[in-house]
């Protein structure tokens, strides 16, 4: 394919700004994976300072270095600037998000955020999703999140923006969902006056937030960024907050891309990172759903088992009912990463901190041994389970020709075989939702478990479908809760 680029006439006063964007154009097509054959007509006025010769080998790159691009590698970033050459806050942010691989933010625009929305629409590689309300916003963040496992990306004016913003902070918070969420704000001289939509989300954040920063140079901002995907995803996972005053976002600077994390509190409690496993998940003996909406079978299971092995749970009270009764004749194991957890709620006979992945690595290397292998016999004990699934089925009501939700949900099941990502909002459709669906892969589960926050289901359909476009993915929702975010 050839491209015809002609210019009839630019003056000299444009020569910069000509150069910049032709430097840009040229990356973009040889950087393609089918490069095009492109063809400059240029007026001899605006002869560039160096020759084209040099100026497209400055740009070439090897076939080879495309042959091993797949979907999943990160985008490649084509810059819009020289590397010397100073931009303003937003053009330094854009290119951040870029660099960590991010093709899609769900922003809805206001005053103080606006130069943030105008830049992203000058980006090549993101793709920005406009919601209707921050609330809505911030929950399509987490379904994206959920349904790919990539950080999700929101972003919100100063004042109402942002507090628009905290009940899905919380929400991921409790989840554990690695969410970034960047805010506009007043110029830094006004913070603390009162001024027009100016709120201390910093502040008022700080609780439901693994992390927050208010930015307060524009030098500052690659650092922030890298750092804010850093925490979210580190150990375990969660919101983490930056805001941008108004000032700072229309200040200049040339960044320096490779600044150092300043995480000296965070790193010193780092462990060394776990080597990439090959485990399988075992899914043959899952059970179902325990707990105060689970089956008598899986509770029968729990109450009678002499060893309890709880990799990454924190015993919600809605699963474990009454704290003295829980598992009162089994030993507790409880591995976690984030010490916190352990023993928060129930206090566990052995604890171990650390990564689960390493923890299954050597329950299975003390399993394999021939000693282990001698011991380990469950036949009596899956016969029991068995006669207790035949005696405790998992049923529901019919009322005459009236179809149940249940029945509804099994049917869809058969239609999907299973496939489907399912998102819920809260209420009894919600447990309707996680006893009848029989789900076959990991991230086809979308919904607000820790903080039951009605108005997520519709939201996060719409991020799973962004992240998973060939997915079919449903929301099984109630009448209430679909009226809170249908917008």
């Amino acid at each position: 394919m050839a491209l015809v680029a002609p210019l009839v006439h630019v003056d000299n006063g444009c020569r910069r700004r000509f150069l910049r964007r032709l430097h840009c154009f040229l990356h973009h097509q040889i950087s393609s994976v089918h490069p095009p054959l492109v063809i400059l007509l240029l007026p001899p006025s605006i002869s560039p300072p160096i020759s084209p010769h040099l100026l497209l080998c400055q740009l070439k790159t090897r076939p080879a270095d495309f042959s091993s691009i797949t979907t999943t590698d990160p985008p490649l970033v084509v810059p819009r600037f020289y590397p010397d050459e100073p931009r303003k806050g937003p053009d330094i942010l854009v290119e951040a998000l870029e660099r960590e691989g991010v093709t899609d933010v769900f922003a809805y625009p206001g005053d103080a955020s606006m130069e943030i929305h105008q830049d992203l629409t000058r980006s090549t590689t993101i793709r920005n999703v406009l919601p209707r309300h921050e609330q809505g916003d911030i929950f399509v963040a987490k379904g994206y999140t959920h349904s790919s496992g990539k950080p999700g990306i929101c972003i919100a004016t100063s004042g109402l923006g942002a507090t628009n913003l905290i009940s899905g902070l919380a929400d991921a918070l409790l989840d554990s969902v690695p969410l970034v969420a960047i805010t506009g704000q007043v110029p830094r001289r006004m913070i603390g006056t009162d001024a027009f939509q100016e709120t201390p989300i910093v502040e008022v954040s700080r609780s439901i937030t693994k992390h927050n920063y208010l930015v307060l140079g524009v030098d500052d901002i690659p650092r922030v960024v890298k750092e804010a995907f850093h925490l979210a995803t580190l150990v375990c996972p969660g919101p983490v907050l930056i805001d941008i005053p108004k000032d700072i976002q229309q200040r200049l600077a040339v960044p320096n891309w490779e600044c150092e994390m300043k995480l000296h509190g965070y790193m010193a409690r780092l462990p060394k990172p776990p080597c990439q496993l090959n485990l399988e998940v075992i899914t043959s003996l899952s059970l179902a759903m325990f707990g105060m909406h689970g089956t008598v079978y899986v509770n029968y299971v729990v109450e009678h088992s002499d060893l309890l092995l709880a990799f990454g749970v924190r015993f919600d009270d809605r699963v474990i009912g009454k704290l003295e009764a829980f598992t009162s004749r089994a030993k507790i194991v409880h591995i976690d990463i984030d010490p916190s957890e352990i023993g928060k709620n129930k206090q566990p006979h052995v604890s171990l901190c650390g990564d689960v992945k390493l923890a299954l690595q050597g329950i299975n290397e003390l399993l394999e041994s021939k000693e282990a292998k001698s011991k380990l016999d469950f036949k009596a004990w899956r016969e029991e389970l068995n006669e207790q699934k035949v005696k405790y089925p998992l049923t529901y009501k019919t009322f005459g020709e009236a179809i149940p939700p249940q029945h509804a949900i099994q049917v869809l099941d058969e239609l999907t075989n299973g496939e489907a990502i399912i998102s819920t909002w809260v209420g009894q459709h919600q447990m309707w939702a996680a006893q009848h669906y029989k789900y076959k892969r990991p991230r086809q589960w979308l919904t607000s478990a820790g903080l039951g926050a009605m108005g997520f289901g519709l939201p996060a359909t719409m991020g799973a479908v962004v992240a998973n476009p060939e997915a079919d993915v449903v929301d099984i929702d109630g009448d209430r809760s679909f009226m809170m975010n249908v917008q």
